[in-house]
């Protein structure tokens, strides 16, 4: 049973994945939530809702690796999805859904676009430098740029009201 589960939670994830490849994002988001309907539910032996879950199979250490690393996916693309329609909250909250999973390099640098683009500015600086000690392959210094340069202008910005506040 969990098997068969797994199984159809991976053929909505490539269903998922070929949608957005053909930029059918919200074809592809569907998808990819049925991957949830599929998974969530399942309870490894060591959850600690085992003891409400005693007439359901419980799954192997592989079973939840793979698990796992299925949800962990589908929340970065997700994450992507939501960057493409620069819905950078819900972007923001799928790229943290997935890095409560399993740390990535992937999860931590559309994390930092999404904090970037929220103007969140300290924590996007601190999810791509995060990102890079993961892949050192990883081009962030145009990010990083970028957020010095919004920095700076939020930072007159607020010298000039504190300016005006007092005048």
């Amino acid at each position: 049973m969990i098997n068969q589960r797994i199984q159809e939670a991976l053929d909505f994830k490539a269903k998922g994945n070929e949608a957005y490849q053909q930029n059918e994002y919200k074809k592809a988001l569907t998808n990819y939530h049925k991957v949830f309907l599929y998974l969530n539910g399942l309870v490894d032996k060591d959850s600690e809702l085992t003891q409400y879950a005693q007439n359901q199979p419980k799954m192997n250490e592989n079973q939840s690796k793979q698990i796992c690393e299925i949800k962990t996916a589908v929340y970065n693309n997700m994450a992507q999805i939501y960057i493409h329609q620069e819905q950078w909250d819900k972007g923001q909250k799928a790229a943290k859904n997935s890095l409560n999973l399993k740390e990535s390099s992937k999860g931590l640098y559309r994390l930092g676009i999404c904090e970037a683009y929220l103007n969140n500015y300290y924590e996007a600086r601190q999810a791509f430098q995060k990102a890079k000690q993961l892949d050192q392959s990883l081009n962030i210094q145009n990010y990083l740029d970028l957020i010095d340069k919004f920095e700076g202008q939020s930072d007159k910005q607020l010298a000039q009201k504190l300016k005006n506040m007092f005048v």
